[in-house]
């Protein structure tokens, strides 16, 4: 992971077509962001295992892995779900939204598309993006404090997890 502090937010671009990266790079850089590319459903896994975005603009029609695939490996990863994305489709069709939504897209851009709609957007989801990991840093710093109190009492030494657990496979059964 990447330092925290005083960074600018990445952004990965994944389409097959270099004008579309290279048109949507130019515009992030010139709003400040960090960009990377991808050519393919692939490269994008191999990239976002790499280093993990802020940010995922993702073409839906590609060759190896399409965007949909892609977009449903990022969103079934308990370490990568809350790294948003944004299906870049040309259709403009219901079922294509539909199985985009079905994929745990975030959002979706239309092609072509609008820069200032391209601001706006990323600027959203990249201030969510922000807020859900300071979240996420909270949770972290409660879970250690319960742990903490937990550890002086042995009798009660793990009992929060254990009744997470046992919270879990109820509501497993309830669906």
């Amino acid at each position: 992971m990447r330092s925290e502090a005083a960074r600018r937010p990445l952004v990965l671009v994944v389409d097959d077509v270099r004008a579309n990266r290279e048109l949507l790079e130019g515009q992030l850089t010139a709003l400040g962001y960090e960009v990377r590319e991808a050519a393919d459903g692939q490269a994008a896994l191999d990239a976002i295992a790499d280093v993990e975005p802020d940010l995922v603009l993702l073409d839906i029609e590609m060759p190896k892995v399409n965007g949909l695939d892609v977009c449903r490996r990022i969103k079934s990863d308990p370490l990568r779900r809350l790294v948003p994305v944004v299906l870049i489709t040309a259709r403009t069709d219901r079922e294509t939204r539909l199985l985009g939504l079905e994929a745990g897209a975030d959002d979706f851009l239309t092609k072509p598309f609008d820069a200032q709609e391209l601001l706006i957007r990323t600027k959203v989801l990249l201030r969510d993006r922000a807020l859900n990991l300071k979240l996420d840093a909270a949770e972290s710093v409660l879970l250690a404090m319960a742990r903490a109190v937990e550890a002086r009492d042995s009798y009660t030494v793990h009992h929060a997890e254990r009744v997470g657990v046992h919270a879990r496979e109820v509501a497993a059964v309830y669906g």
